[in-house]
């Protein structure tokens, strides 16, 4: 199944913000792939497109880096002009 431009498009701003948070952190992809448990070339296959990390690779991945998805997300949703409803708790 071939990805929608879109999906792409959501898919390169999110590994845009994971590699500069990880730049910013001061890890290299060995060291952010020990502490994900995973691999440094499926970190450096994720940073460059090829592929994805499991949906638990990727929440632990931002919890080391110390980034929300929910602000990603957000941020997406603001560039591409979506309405987002508040939840309200």
């Amino acid at each position: 199944m071939k990805r929608r431009p879109q999906n792409r498009d959501f898919l390169a701003f999110v590994v845009r913000r994971f590699l500069r948070a990880r730049r910013a952190c001061g890890f290299s992809q060995s060291e952010l792939a020990f502490q994900v448990d995973t691999t440094q070339s499926n970190i450096a296959k994720f940073e460059s497109g090829q592929s994805l990390l499991s949906p638990h690779k990727l929440f632990k991945a931002a919890a080391v880096l110390g980034i929300s998805l929910d602000e990603i997300n957000r941020e997406w949703a603001e560039r591409e002009g979506i309405v987002t409803a508040e939840v309200v708790a």
